[in-house]
């Protein structure tokens, strides 16, 4: 297995596996914004422990290094973190299920529904296509941290968090599993910030979560409208981008 540390991001910054105690603040915090019942603790630890490496926290490493030589305890355990993505990995039949609206995120079972060959790695021996598995990557939380340090960071940059979170996950998913092809990324957002920030990293709309049930797009739907004027029945909208291009950081 790889070691769940990553390459570091910047000189001042790297990825590190998310570690249980931020795992639960994760979840009690989207429970008290968006509850969902049906989604528990264990599930999501469950994710975390069946695959790690996309399970991550963005660390300041100067943060760190400063609350190691100070005498006076952090305010927070977590104060440098930057921000988190947690990532499922799906195998195609699964991913395609969650896509139509068959099966929820709360349903994900990563015993059966992450790919069996997680724990093959794409070692030198292997022959080119060995144990090849097509996967869809499901992006369940991501989250750029209103810390100091976060807020520094990131408000004298040019570059968006989702899309820098995105490209450091499909180029951990190339380095550590080769032998993975992917179809496509989803993500289901509650919120107009999440829409945006998705829909400027190529994901669109592919169907909407209302108090009724599941509302289909048709092929003349405005989605730019729907997207910023949404009825109040909309509960969440499931985003899709096919294929497995480089994220790059939009224009704008």
């Amino acid at each position: 297995m790889a070691s769940n540390d990553s390459l570091p991001t910047t000189s001042m910054s790297h990825w590190n596996t998310i570690p249980d105690s931020l795992l639960r603040e994760i979840y009690e915090s989207d429970q008290a914004i968006y509850p969902a019942p049906e989604l528990t603790l264990a599930r999501i630890q469950n994710w975390a422990a069946a695959c790690p490496e996309l399970c991550l926290c963005l660390r300041d490493r100067h943060q760190q290094q400063s609350a190691n030589s100070d005498s006076k305890p952090s305010p927070s355990p977590h104060a440098d973190v930057l921000g988190v993505m947690i990532v499922l990995p799906l195998n195609l039949s699964s991913w395609e299920s969650l896509l139509s609206g068959t099966i929820k995120e709360h349903d994900v079972d990563p015993v059966n529904m992450f790919p069996s060959s997680l724990n093959t790695l794409n070692e030198h021996n292997q022959s080119q296509g060995d144990c090849l598995s097509t996967v869809g990557l499901h992006v369940f939380h991501i989250e750029r941290f209103s810390t100091v340090s976060s807020v520094a960071k990131w408000s004298n940059s040019s570059k968006r968090f989702t899309n820098f979170a995105l490209a450091e996950i499909q180029q951990r998913v190339a380095n550590v599993f080769g032998h993975w092809d992917v179809a496509g990324y989803s993500a289901l957002t509650a919120s107009q910030q999440g829409h945006r920030a998705f829909q400027r990293a190529g994901f669109v709309i592919k169907y909407l979560e209302t108090e009724d049930g599941i509302a289909w797009l048709d092929d003349d739907d405005d989605v730019a409208d729907m997207a910023t004027d949404l009825p109040k029945s909309i509960i969440a909208r499931m985003m899709v981008r096919s294929g497995n291009d480089v994220f790059s950081q939009p224009s704008e």
